[in-house]
């Protein structure tokens, strides 16, 4: 990684952390200055070429951000950030549910939620109507592992993602020609985790350009 990658972005400083045996954390505890993490995600952009040289074969790309059969979303070790995401709840679902084994009472209230969502906050509004504002907490206790309450429908991928522990953040609009790059210290990460993760970054930087 330092002599084929972070050498020729001209990335000096950075540490990665290791497990008990010596061997580096390959998919996480990379911890870099975010100008050098930028320069990663120009790189992705450019689509492994800097300064005239390749350093990633362009075919790494379409292995790397190909949708993931179980999980259409992701790639390798990448999210994939879709045009849009549409929330269904239909019978399909409600089936999937009973035959997971949850209970009746739980099946009536995700019954008054049938429909499709195009926004996550159209979505959420009408979860609150059913469960009440404390309906994340029920679904954490309810759901059943693996089951998930509605079923997701991806519109096309205009973007990539990667994500770090405490709301650190990578993101790439390539029809954009963007790369944005949030970071905040352990230190001063706070208890408010909701704040301090940022959880509406990528959007708020799309809207920068759209």
């Amino acid at each position: 990684m330092n002599s084929n990658l972070f050498q020729p972005l001209g990335i000096r400083t950075y540490t990665w952390d290791h497990d008990s045996a010596g061997n580096v954390h390959g998919l996480a505890g990379l911890h870099i200055y975010a100008k050098d993490l930028a320069k990663i995600g120009q790189l992705i952009l450019q689509k492994g070429m800097w300064n005239g040289k390749t350093l990633i074969s362009p075919t790494w790309f379409k292995t790397s951000f190909t949708p993931n059969s179980l999980k259409p979303n992701s790639g390798l070790l990448w999210w994939l950030i879709p045009q849009s995401t549409t929330y269904v709840i239909d019978n399909q679902q409600i089936e999937k549910l009973r035959a997971t084994g949850h209970n009746e009472e739980f099946i009536k209230k995700v019954i008054q939620l049938k429909g499709s969502y195009p926004t996550e906050q159209e979505y959420d509004k009408k979860t609150e109507e059913a469960f009440g504002k404390d309906f994340q907490a029920i679904f954490d206790k309810e759901l059943k592992e693996g089951t998930e309450l509605s079923r997701k429908v991806y519109g096309p991928i205009h973007g990539y993602k990667a994500l770090g522990y405490l709301g650190q953040y990578l993101i790439i609009y390539p029809e954009k020609n963007l790369v944005g790059v949030r970071m905040i210290s352990a230190e001063s990460h706070g208890q408010e985790s909701d704040a301090n993760d940022f959880h509406d970054f990528e959007t708020i930087l799309y809207s920068i350009v759209s």
